[in-house]
């Protein structure tokens, strides 16, 4: 299977596989086995030197770049790819991290990434049922904006109208055709 240096640790719902310098071999076995994207399997083999990250159907891709403590040689940091898919966790590297051959699955936490067909919340009343309210679809952000979406919500609810137009968020925009277009993307 692998020709070059990996670590496989087995958790309950996942395994984490961490490869040192890999292959061009051992990233194309590894992505098809795990359905990755081209691309990703591309980056896999070779150093980037630069941070990234990408979210793809079956998995999210990261690359991290970390000091390396070392009084030899100050000038350069440690680049460790990292793949998370459903049930593994894929983590790579170029040069030694100690720290990393020595980790161990602690334990591990999955819950809800709630999103909506267009990344954007729902906020306002649900036109079908009167009376009935949502405040739903934030997916990482919920409790960054927790303050503002209360805020809005009880404006609505008191005075039947915010205190700034959130009509683009309405329920009905997904049936009318009217999703949030992102134009920028950080």
């Amino acid at each position: 299977m692998y020709n070059h240096f990996m670590v496989t640790l087995y958790g309950k719902n996942f395994v984490w596989m961490h490869l040192s310098r890999p292959s061009e071999e051992d990233i194309l076995e590894l992505a098809q086995n795990k359905d990755l994207h081209p691309l990703v399997a591309d980056e896999l083999v070779h150093p980037t030197f630069r941070p990234k990250v990408e979210h793809h159907d079956s998995h999210l891709y990261l690359i991290l770049h970390v000091p390396k403590f070392d009084a030899r040689d100050s000038s350069h940091g440690a680049e460790i790819d990292i793949v998370i898919g459903k049930d593994f966790f894929i983590t790579t590297q170029y040069a030694r991290v100690p720290a990393l051959e020595e980790a161990e699955i602690l334990r591990g936490w999955g819950g809800l990434y709630e999103t909506t067909p267009d990344h954007h919340p729902v906020l306002g009343e649900v036109p079908e049922v009167k009376g009935f309210y949502l405040a739903a679809g934030f997916s990482g952000h919920g409790f960054m904006h927790a303050p503002v979406t209360g805020q809005l919500l009880a404006d609505l609810l008191i005075r039947g109208k915010p205190s700034i137009d959130v009509s683009s968020l309405a329920l009905s925009r997904f049936r009318e055709g009217k999703l949030i277009v992102e134009k920028n993307v950080i």
